[in-house]
């Protein structure tokens, strides 16, 4: 019990201390620059991977190497004018090494660090940022690729279409959504938009569906209809998506049954 309440004082004191930070504003919105900032990087290894120590917290979240410090890259910046705001979207990539090597395995991934700056005039000033957002990718590499969609009068999403996983004949992937307003990137959609099963093991029932979605237009937030084909077979199904301010996320449109007599009335 003791031990809970030791832990639990550490994390409200690790978080105290990042909200009351000041402002961070870089000049200099280069990639080195941002790690540095926001990760305390000292130095980079071969990859071009910042080397930085994690505290005791991360040391349980982090993917840690084996000479116990951490190494993160940039994979991706994204650029999109966001409620007439110029935003940058950044995502980390924190990767595990063994003697100064990638670890790479079928089942070894990594973390995603995510976030975001708001050019003000000459800067980019820190809007939003998550150290420990979620695990991603298989081979010890980042599957998938991202992009920033708008899905509404104010309402826009990074979108992450997750190349996903195979093995013993199945292969799935996943395309998800999540919220760019300053919530904690909270993730309102997530849908599987590939399933593949093929013969193995004397398993005889083998399919390949594939899922997009097409956005349409209202007014506030866009709905989002969902379409799975089934290849090979004619087998088609529709899914109609609205967005929720009260649960803050993406769900299926509940069309009313009509009764008999209106049944009959159409």
């Amino acid at each position: 019990m003791l031990r809970k309440i030791v832990f639990l004082t550490f994390i409200l004191f690790v978080s105290s201390n990042i909200l009351g930070q000041d402002k961070v504003q870089l000049d200099k919105f280069e990639v080195n620059n941002i790690l540095r900032t926001l990760f305390e990087v000292k130095s980079f290894n071969k990859d071009g991977k910042g080397k930085w120590k994690p505290n005791v917290y991360e040391w349980y979240k982090m993917p840690i190497s084996d000479d116990g410090y951490c190494y993160t890259g940039i994979d991706t910046i994204l650029y999109s004018t966001v409620n007439n705001e110029e935003k940058a979207v950044v995502i980390f990539e924190t990767i595990p090494y063994n003697n100064g090597e990638r670890v790479e395995c079928h089942g070894c991934n990594i973390l995603l660090s995510l976030a975001t700056f708001t050019r003000n005039n000459n800067l980019w000033e820190l809007t939003e940022f998550e150290k420990i957002f979620q695990h991603a990718g298989t081979w010890g590499y980042l599957r998938g690729v991202f992009e920033i969609l708008k899905l509404g009068k104010d309402f826009h999403c990074l979108v992450f279409y997750d190349e996903g996983s195979s093995g013993m004949g199945s292969s799935s992937s996943y395309t998800t959504f999540y919220d760019l307003g300053g919530n904690g990137y909270n993730k309102v959609l997530s849908f599987q938009d590939h399933e593949s099963v093929g013969e193995n093991y004397g398993n005889n029932i083998t399919f390949s569906d594939e899922t997009t979605f097409k956005l349409i237009k209202s007014p506030n937030y866009y709905k989002i209809e969902l379409t799975t084909i089934r290849n090979g077979k004619n087998i088609t199904k529709r899914q109609l998506l609205a967005y929720s301010e009260e649960s803050k996320k993406y769900l299926p449109v509940i069309i009313p049954k009509l009764s008999s007599a209106q049944s009959k009335k159409n």
